[in-house]
């Protein structure tokens, strides 16, 4: 039996052309930084599991991302492959059907393998969901790398050599909205999947059965980092997957390490971005985070009520997290904060007090989500069970953007409303991007640049470093944010930073004028573009060939 030559591909295009408040899909990342004007982010993501499949088998593939239907079916008309194995998430459940159903009747000798999160939807019987299920040869639930390993030495009896496990990932880009002109890239890397926590409306935790899979050592991660850093000498930053990540503290102590023998990666700066639970956080001092180059922390701060945290069993958020929020800003690390809207047990007073403790944060970075049951998890069975999954729900029209049950103590609009006056009073509090890492940045400098200890003084100069392209668009914001809490914020920014470089300050506020006509223009430009364009935005196609 020959070797088989394997596709992996995304679901095709085009995805749907809707308002960023209404996007049910999110591939962009529009939510971190909703509400932000021209400073609002675009950023995307590759479908990373593709790639890191595509590298760890001995056997040739192509990762295909966001095809149109033309471009998948040529790459599979190309007659070169004798496995497609398709990823999908929940919300894309009608256009796989559709690729499946294109791919069974005219080319039934090919192999169809789906995986991915969509997989979840298997435990219901929808009549979508039991088309594609009928339309598939195999279906992957879980890691995906176990999985072909197996199938490969089964079914095409492939021998699977024991080797390291490499990871050569697409960076993340950045670019404000509606234009693909990069402003930075991030790596990416991947250490882990699944999570142990559990918690009820969680996909990740169910969809891996509530346990952690280490892909990576903390050493061999850091391996990566450095030859990643390496490959993209003027990226400034990484995020590593992992859904809590600093449970481990093998993986701290290797970070530590790592860092510890490789001074330019410290001088440079590469700072990291880590996914951790607040518990998982109180276990180490700031030092620690310092050490082994954590620049932002991604925080499921789920709610701010403690009878909530109870209520539904959040062990993973004890302690204070308004200390927490205020000392890791005080050192310049940022934050990417995450509330949830729509709890049983919440009144509306309870919610608002919610939203209103969750703006005090100022997190960098932000998410306001409407509470969602994904199929499988525990909370899906219970709300199915107590009958309150809407009556006209159907899953191909799904999208976590919205709320898809009943809830107990108010109506959706109510609760949707919510969730836009809180992602309006996070600007109010806090101004866009630009000048939240702004903030930071020179709090963490000014904080650590007179320490005694070496490492504070050197990651005061790596945040002076960040600061400087960022100056311009952050005192440009002051005059574009009529949110109290924000000018007041902005007036003493503006104080402390000329007080430390009277030069630097005037400088970059003369940038920022000059700058800011030229932004106004490009927004207006893409926001025109994209109301022309029949399927407005749509993500980054990607073709890699694996041999």
């Amino acid at each position: 039996m020959s070797e088989p030559r394997i596709l992996f591909t995304s679901p095709w295009g085009p995805y749907p052309k809707r308002t960023v408040e209404d996007d049910p899909l999110d591939f962009f990342y529009y939510r971190n930084t909703l509400k932000q004007g021209l400073f609002q982010l675009r950023i995307f993501q590759s479908w990373h599991p593709l790639h890191f499949m595509a590298q760890n088998l001995p056997v040739g593939s192509t990762v295909l991302e966001n095809p149109s239907p033309a471009e998948f079916k040529r790459e599979v008309r190309s007659r070169e492959y004798q496995v497609v194995a398709l990823s999908f998430t929940q919300m894309l459940l009608g256009k796989v059907t559709e690729m499946a159903r294109w791919l069974k009747r005219e080319h039934p000798d090919i192999e169809l393998v789906i995986g991915g999160y969509g997989t979840s939807l298997f435990t219901e019987s929808f009549p979508l969901v039991e088309e594609l299920r009928s339309l598939c040869d195999e279906i992957c639930e879980g890691e995906g790398l176990a999985f072909f390993r197996t199938y490969l030495h089964d079914r095409w009896n492939v021998d699977v050599p024991t080797r390291p496990l490499t990871q050569d990932l697409v960076p993340a880009c950045s670019s404000l909205i509606r234009s693909r002109r990069p402003l930075f890239h991030q790596l990416t890397f991947v250490s882990g999947l699944g999570c142990v926590h559990g918690c009820a409306f969680c996909a990740t935790s169910h969809h891996f059965k509530k346990r952690h899979i280490q892909l990576f050592s903390g050493d061999e991660l850091f391996a990566a980092i450095e030859a990643q850093a390496a490959e993209y000498p003027q990226v400034q930053s990484a995020i590593i997957y992992d859904e809590d990540f600093l449970a481990r503290r093998s993986n701290v102590e290797a970070l530590k390490r790592g860092m510890a023998r490789n001074p330019d990666l410290r001088a440079r700066p590469l700072l990291l971005t880590v996914f951790a639970s607040l518990d998982s956080i109180r276990k180490y001092s700031v030092e620690d985070l310092l050490e082994c180059g954590i620049g932002t922390v991604y925080i499921g701060v789920e709610t701010m009520q403690e009878q909530t945290l109870v209520d539904e069993g959040l062990k993973k958020r004890t302690g204070d997290v308004e200390d927490m929020f205020r000392t890791l800003h005080e050192h310049g690390i940022n934050t990417l904060g995450s509330l949830i809207v729509g709890w049983d047990g919440q009144t509306p007073a309870m919610a608002a007090d919610d939203a209103r403790r969750f703006i005090a944060l100022n997190p960098t970075f932000y998410q306001v989500v409407p509470l969602h049951p994904s199929p499988g998890t525990p909370l899906w069975e219970r709300l199915k069970n107590e009958h309150r999954l809407l009556d006209d729900y159907r899953i191909e029209c799904d999208g976590i953007g919205d709320f898809n049950f009943t809830l107990q103590s108010s109506t959706r609009a109510e609760a949707r409303a919510l969730v836009s006056r809180t992602y309006s009073g996070l600007v109010d509090e806090g101004g866009p991007w630009p000048f939240r890492l702004a903030e930071n940045l020179l709090r963490g400098y000014r904080n650590l640049h007179g320490s005694d200890k070496p490492l504070y003084r050197q990651r005061a100069a790596a945040y002076w470093k960040l600061l400087q392209p960022i100056l311009p668009l952050a005192l440009m914001s002051g005059s574009m944010f009529a949110g109290e809490a924000f000018r007041d914020r902005h007036r003493r920014f503006r104080k402390d930073l000329r007080d430390h470089s009277r030069r630097r300050y005037y400088q970059a506020l003369i940038a920022g004028w000059a700058l800011r006509p030229v932004l106004q223009l490009g927004s207006w430009w893409g926001r025109l573009k994209y109301r022309l364009q029949p399927h407005g935005d749509q993500p980054n196609k990607i073709r890699r060939r694996y041999d």
